[in-house]
């Protein structure tokens, strides 16, 4: 009997490929995808977008608390706060408030015999102390944290989260960067998984008030800044003890619109007729001009002589980016400081 030869093709079974935690893919396949996501919008100006992890810190007692409830009334609502964009639509917020009792938020938003409230939008809900008394035994503090909080974002149905703030995990203490990592980590991957907005609110350890802010006087502060997507600071002035100044130390894209030749002042107030305590826009300024190592001559010195060069060149006819890239300061400031000069107050 011959021998016969089978030609039949063998089909090869393709190779099982294992599911691991990671997702391959091409860089057109992740531009492509994310082409289909929405353009992230502005919270409260360039500082915060939706999508982002962004820390504010600042001194005690400086207003980071003040400022971080007018932004919550602001993102729960349609309107900004003046003197700021803010194209996002209203969203629900959960401030979580680890600082103050009832009363003392009571007296903030009502007049000072603690009537006439200001009406808050019911978007914002704020959750007060976390105890942590029914946590199970074996379970972390942090764990239990997180698991708790969870369910509060799940039940509530809020994409904003403000956490004021993060020195209250003493359990994690952000004083260290081996300690804040995983603290860091836990709030991006709930950000990513949940599709949430977090502001967070840290602390300035003990710093020489004459110098410039910068980011390394945020305790924690290599961790904490590789891990948010935005970094903005509430400075002090020495003008003037009621004025406050906005400056930005990481943002989206490279372009500080609020860094420190163009930060942005405020007045703490409650002067107005629905008894909110809020930060008032005044305008721009240099940060220099609200440090204490200046004396008023000093300063006024410095803005003759920037306002004498600005003039010149005006006269010379350069427009106000070329005044702006010569002179080193920002568009802001030259706008500012050209239109004294045609009110004739400079």
């Amino acid at each position: 009997m011959k021998n016969t030869i089978d030609f039949t093709p063998m089909v090869m079974e393709a190779p099982k490929t294992k599911q691991t935690g990671f997702r391959p893919q091409t860089a057109n396949e992740r531009v492509n995808k994310a082409m289909k996501e929405p353009i992230p919008a502005m919270l409260f100006d360039e500082f915060w977008y939706e999508g982002e992890v962004c820390i504010l810190f600042g001194e005690s007692n400086c207003g980071k608390s003040i400022l971080a409830t007018q932004i919550a009334d602001s993102i729960s609502k349609t309107d900004a706060i003046p003197g700021f964009l803010k194209d996002a639509l209203p969203h629900k917020v959960l401030y979580l408030d680890f600082e103050m009792s009832n009363k003392q938020f009571q007296m903030r938003y009502c007049n000072k015999d603690g009537e006439n409230p200001y009406q808050f939008n019911d978007r914002l809900i704020i959750s007060g102390m976390f105890s942590g008394e029914d946590m199970p035994d074996n379970t972390s503090y942090v764990d239990y944290f997180f698991e708790e909080l969870k369910h509060t974002i799940e039940s509530s149905q809020a994409d904003v989260i403000i956490v004021d703030n993060i020195t209250w995990l003493n359990d994690v203490g952000t004083e260290s960067s081996k300690d804040a990592s995983p603290l860091m980590k836990r709030l991006k991957t709930m950000k990513n998984d949940m599709g949430l907005s977090i502001l967070v609110l840290a602390h300035t350890p003990k710093r020489r008030l004459s110098a410039p802010l910068t980011r390394n006087d945020l305790a924690g502060s290599k961790v904490l800044n590789n891990f948010c997507d935005s970094m903005f600071a509430i400075g002090e002035s020495n003008r003037d003890k009621s004025l406050r100044y906005l400056i930005q130390f990481k943002a989206r894209n490279d372009a500080h619109k609020f860094d420190s030749k163009n930060v942005a002042v405020c007045k703490i107030t409650k002067e107005n007729p629905d008894n909110f305590l809020r930060f008032e826009f005044v305008g721009y300024a240099e940060e220099w001009e609200h440090l204490p190592k200046f004396g008023e001559e000093e300063v006024q010195r410095q803005r003759q002589e920037t306002s004498d060069k600005v003039k010149k060149m005006r006269e010379q006819g350069l427009s106000q980016r070329q005044i702006a890239e010569q002179t080193g300061k920002s568009l802001g400031t030259i706008n500012r400081i050209l239109k004294n000069l045609n009110d004739g107050n400079e």
